[in-house]
Formats: structure tokens, sequence, C-alpha cells
């Protein structure tokens, strides 16, 4: 009784490839994928931002685990050859960055898990966001959990429903208690905050 939600798949060019080599939009996209409703699938290489385009083949490459000859992902030389970004963007040294993509959608991934209200709670739409800010809460019993992603280049400032808790941003640079009525949001950013 559950939907299937993905950003792209082995037919579809790869969300940084889309979006012009726009990594915070990658992230941006990352954020809402697992913590809108549905059951998220990331297709191999999503959560590293692997770029890929038209033919199929440039959209299968192989996994980047790490900086070698073959990326980690054989002994031997595969049927298609490794990106070059392989060397610096790979699971490898991305699992050692506490600000890298890989280690967002890690975060993100674990606070779905934990959260009843982002893996199983009910959606509701805020309209009351400034130009360019899509925000939404998702519910579960008594737990709440506020998602506001800046679309734009430029700082916004929303009004928060309560009190809360910056769980991730998108920058991966922050976190803690949030305090009075107000969020700041930077350009380009998300967040996710447990609201009391």
């Amino acid at each position: 009784g559950r939907y299937a939600t993905f950003l792209t798949n082995h037919d579809q060019n790869r969300v940084v490839s889309q979006m012009r080599g726009d990594y915070e939009g990658a992230r941006r996209a990352a954020s809402l994928l697992l913590t809108l409703p549905g059951v998220p699938f990331v297709y191999y290489g999503e959560e590293i931002g692997m770029t890929g385009q038209k033919p199929d083949e440039l959209i299968r490459t192989p996994m980047q685990w790490d900086d070698s000859r073959y990326a980690g992902f054989s002994a031997v030389a595969p049927w298609l050859p490794v990106q070059a970004d392989s060397i610096w963007r790979n699971v490898a040294d991305m699992a050692k960055d506490p600000r890298s993509f890989l280690t967002m959608v890690r975060r993100l991934i674990h606070l779905r898990r934990q959260s009843p209200a982002l893996h199983a709670g009910e959606y509701y739409a805020l309209d009351t966001t400034p130009a360019g800010v899509y925000a939404y809460i998702r519910a579960h019993g008594s737990e709440r959990v506020l998602v506001a992603l800046n679309f734009t280049g430029e700082a916004k400032t929303m009004l928060l429903p309560d009190s809360g808790t910056l769980l991730l941003n998108t920058h991966m640079d922050r976190e803690g208690e949030l305090t009075g009525g107000t969020l700041e949001l930077r350009p380009d950013e998300g967040v996710v905050i447990s609201l009391a």
C-alpha cells in the first residue's frame, strides 16, 4: 500500500547531470526523496553524486568505491571505464568527510529509519513560506518533523510553527536547538527540524 519514490533509475540521466553539476541542488533533491512519503529507492552512485547522461552505458558506469585504478569495483578492467572523478568522488574518501554528500545521505537515511514521522507519518504542506522556499511537516503521533528547502541563491527567513532541534542541514555544518519564532535559511540550504 506504499508507493515507490526515486529521483533517477538505470534508464534516466543521473541527478547531478540533470542539474548541470549543481551539487547543492542534488543535496536538496536527496533531502526531498528521503523525507517525503513513500518508499525511497536510491539508484547506485546517487548517494555520492555520480554523474552520467545517456546513452545508457554512461549512466551505468562502475560504482566508485575508492580511488584505485578500477575504483574498487573490480580487480580487472570492467566492461565500462570508471569515471575520471572517481579519484575524489568515491565512497572511501567521502565516508571520512563529515560534510560530504555521502555523509548527508547516510544521515538522512538514519533519520528516516529512526523517525516514525519520516517513515510513516502524514504530510502537511506549509503555505506560509517565503517565495522560493518549499516546506512541509511530517507527523506521526506526537512527533512532528519540519523540512524546509530554500531553492534560491538568497537567504530567506521563515516563521517556525514551534521551537525545535535542527537535526540536519544540507550544508552539513550546523545543528542544535532552535528558539524564537524564525528560521534563517541560507542560500540553497535545506533543513530537517524536530519540532517541540
